[in-house]
């Protein structure tokens, strides 16, 4: 059956991917700042994936629209992270989450790593992926090996797998 098939092919995948090698930390969930803006409130807000590990995260809340609200998970590319997306700096990103919160959408926007806030060194601060032989992701997927026993683009999904738990988990979604 469908059901069955969809099953197996989600649990080969975590296989995969390794995510029965990493220990998730409690769903752990926290508000740093709130402001009100033009049709939505944006909240910086930071969310547990691993014991240790927390994710920073815009999530864009609409203000002119009641819940319940269809949520939406947005990943940024390359360059600064979650802030154009979250419409925080001015971007090629063109700040979709704004749009979709503006309309009626819950938005998170987090961080992957080894960007925006979650970048290893000050220096990698680009408007796109290094095509240099040294980039800083480099040094998180050495890390990510060691710390881990799992890759970095593992891990990414892990993480991105346990911000669709938390919105999932809302009462106004």
């Amino acid at each position: 059956s469908p059901t069955v098939l969809a099953r197996q092919l989600r649990s080969d995948v975590l296989e995969t991917l390794g995510h029965d090698r990493i220990t998730r930390g409690p769903l752990s969930f926290d508000i740093h700042a709130s402001d009100l803006n033009d049709g939505y409130y944006l909240h910086s807000v930071s969310y547990q994936t691993q014991a240790g590990i927390r994710i920073p995260a815009y999530l864009l809340e609409p203000s002119q629209v009641p819940s319940p609200w269809a949520a939406v998970l947005v990943i940024h590319g390359c360059g600064y992270g979650k802030a154009g997306p979250a419409g925080v700096i001015d971007d090629a990103h063109n700040s979709i989450a704004v749009r979709l919160a503006r309309v009626g959408f819950l938005v998170l926007v987090p961080d992957r790593r080894g960007f925006g806030e979650l970048q290893p060194v000050k220096h990698y601060v680009w408007p796109s992926c290094s095509g240099d032989r040294y980039d800083a992701r480099s040094l998180l997927e050495i890390d990510a090996r060691e710390s881990f026993s799992n890759d970095l683009r593992s891990l990414d999904v892990f993480d991105l797998l346990v911000a669709v738990d938390y919105l999932a988990s809302r009462d106004d979604v």
